[in-house]
This record gives C-alpha cells, sequence and structure tokens, in this order.
C-alpha cells in the first residue's frame, strides 16, 4: 500500500503520461490504459513500472510522426470477389447526408486499423481494445480502452471494437 502522497504522485505521472499520448506518444497508450485502472489504489510496484516508462519516453525522445499528405496507392491490393447477391446485405448503400459541404482540398482517406485482447484484465475477465486511426498515412488517434462487457470469445471482442471503431470513423469523417 502506498502513502497518501505516493498515491497522488501515481496519478499525477498517469495525467501526465495520458497527455503525453494525446500530443503523439501512441506506443504507450496501451501500458497507460493498464496502469490507469490502478489510480485509486495503486500497489507496491506499480510508481516503478511507470517510472520505467517515463524512462522508455526519456530515451526515444527523438522519435518524431511522419506527416504524409499524399493519398496511399492501393493498387496492389485487389478487390474483393465475393458477390454479396445472396445476403442480408445485397441491397446496403452508405448513408450520406444531405447538408454534408462540399468538399474542398485534396481527398483524404481514412486508415483504421483495430484489435482486441481477449482476457486482457483476468481479474474481471474484460478484453482490451486497441484503435489506430491514420489519414493519408498519417497518425491521428490512438485508442486503448478496457471494454464494458465480458466476452467469452474472440469474435464477440473483436465485434465490439469493430463496433467502438466505426463510431470513432463517423465522428472524425464529420
Amino acid at each position: 500500500m502506498f502513502a497518501g502522497d505516493d498515491i497522488q504522485k501515481y496519478q499525477c505521472l498517469i495525467g501526465q503520461l495520458q497527455w503525453a499520448i494525446s500530443i503523439g506518444r501512441f506506443d504507450i497508450s496501451s501500458a497507460i490504459m493498464s496502469m490507469s485502472s490502478f489510480c485509486a489504489m495503486p500497489r507496491v510496484g506499480q510508481l516503478d513500472r511507470l517510472k520505467r516508462i517515463v524512462g522508455y519516453l526519456c530515451k526515444s525522445k527523438h522519435y518524431r510522426t511522419r506527416f504524409r499528405p499524399g493519398e496511399p496507392d492501393y493498387t496492389m491490393i485487389q478487390d474483393a470477389t465475393e458477390s454479396w447477391d445472396y445476403t442480408v446485405h445485397k441491397d446496403t448503400n452508405e448513408i450520406v447526408l444531405d447538408d454534408d459541404p462540399p468538399p474542398k482540398g485534396k481527398r483524404v482517406t481514412i486508415i483504421s486499423c483495430l484489435d482486441a485482447n481477449l482476457m486482457r484484465d483476468m481479474l474481471s475477465g474484460k478484453p482490451c481494445t486497441g484503435i489506430f486511426h491514420l489519414f493519408n498515412g498519417t497518425p491521428i488517434e490512438a485508442f486503448s480502452k478496457k471494454q464494458a462487457t465480458v466476452e467469452t470469445t474472440t469474435y464477440g471482442s473483436n465485434f465490439c471494437a469493430a463496433r467502438t471503431c466505426m463510431e470513432q470513423v463517423v465522428k472524425l469523417k464529420n
């Protein structure tokens, strides 16, 4: 158990590391998500783990985010050959709002990568969602969070992660 002063140091360090994530250090988001679940009552050794993350940031302070304004080339990816004619999705269309402003400037391609880690938290059994968004190959946002529900299969946890990802893509698109 920590003293009250050490708990405040732990919480302050978590807050500082979350700011580091928001300004572009996406590589520590999963670790900070795990460590932030112990903010109320950190255990012995967890403050040392946070200090190791800070040490990693100090050693890798020259890492940079590359901005790529050009649209990525996806000509090497083949089009899907599956036919959706005999499924429930055969008549679906993209929802385009009438009040969208006309596009200006260059095209932007949103690329999203996601994964769900089943049984990330062994105590509660909750999986962890990890999502990474890129605009034309430039990293824009990273998201890492425990899911609200306990899933029993990898499919269920990935489905919840895909739903969260699509909500974020709609938000980013708007």
